[in-house]
């Protein structure tokens, strides 16, 4: 049995009962169960909820600090701050959810914009300065992150 299916409702967590999949692919996967019924076949609808589900998730990006902290809570894990704030010896994770969402920020605009400076005057073409050290330290800074990170999960 699906754990999902397997799992009684009271112990999922609100996000998990708010995950949502696309009307296209209930849709879908109402056509393939009728189609495998006609055709006397096995139908499998955990395959397709799974796939629906995936798909939905891959669509995001989990980059900001709200979409990360969003993911955890959909694995059950809530109180991420708090987790973290241990993690890093810190009160406020401020900082952290800053640097990140910058970090997220520079990377949108390098991969959807050329890392471009928009609205030059004089219609020249000029591009964000980075420098090794910034890049090594944006490096760092990730590699602790997701250290920190894989220890609270």
């Amino acid at each position: 049995m699906h754990p999902i299916a397997s799992t009684p409702r009271s112990t999922l967590k609100t996000l998990q009962l708010r995950l949502a999949m696309p009307a296209v692919a209930s849709l879908r996967m109402a056509q393939a169960a009728v189609k495998a019924l006609g055709a006397s076949r096995p139908f499998r609808p955990a395959n397709q909820i799974r796939k629906a589900l995936q798909e939905a998730l891959h669509r995001r990006s989990f980059q900001s600090w709200r979409e990360i902290e969003y993911a955890f809570s959909l694995i059950g894990i809530s109180k991420l701050s708090g987790q973290l704030e241990s993690a890093y010896k810190v009160r406020d994770l401020t900082l952290i959810r800053t640097q990140l969402n910058e970090i997220a920020t520079r990377r949108n605009r390098i991969v959807h914009e050329g890392d471009l400076v928009r609205h030059e005057r004089g219609g020249r073409v000029r591009h964000r300065l980075i420098s090794h050290k910034q890049v090594q330290a944006t490096l760092d800074f990730l590699d602790e992150f997701v250290a920190h990170m894989d220890a609270v999960a």
